[in-house]
């Protein structure tokens, strides 16, 4: 989902329902960015949550065949095209926390 369609939803769902909260915030070093919208639903109180990150094109592995040495990955991102993932999530008082909901349920068949 690019960036107008995002903003397009977090406008429908703040002008047709009743917003909780709106968070931004990073995670690891800066290159992934959450936002998540909090709203009282019609099936009770949801959470939609958009990860955006940059783009993984390559993976480099390191390592040594010598006894007790160790291997490190180095990942290589894109600059430019980022991955971007979509969930909505359900507040369960039973379990007093958020269930993920699946959104192919959404699509007809």
């Amino acid at each position: 989902m690019d960036d107008e369609r995002w903003h397009d939803l977090v406008e429908q769902i703040e002008r047709k329902l009743k917003v909780l909260g709106k968070e931004t915030y990073t995670q690891d070093e800066g290159r992934t960015e959450i936002e998540t919208l909090t709203f009282q639903g019609p099936e009770g109180k949801m959470m939609l949550r958009r990860t955006s990150k940059p783009l993984v094109v390559d993976k480099k592995v390191q390592f040594s065949k010598r006894i007790g040495s160790h291997r490190s990955v180095e990942y290589v991102y894109s600059p430019s095209e980022k991955v971007q993932r979509v969930q909505l999530f359900k507040w369960s008082e039973t379990d007093r926390d958020w269930e993920e909901v699946r959104l192919d349920r959404f699509v007809p068949q």
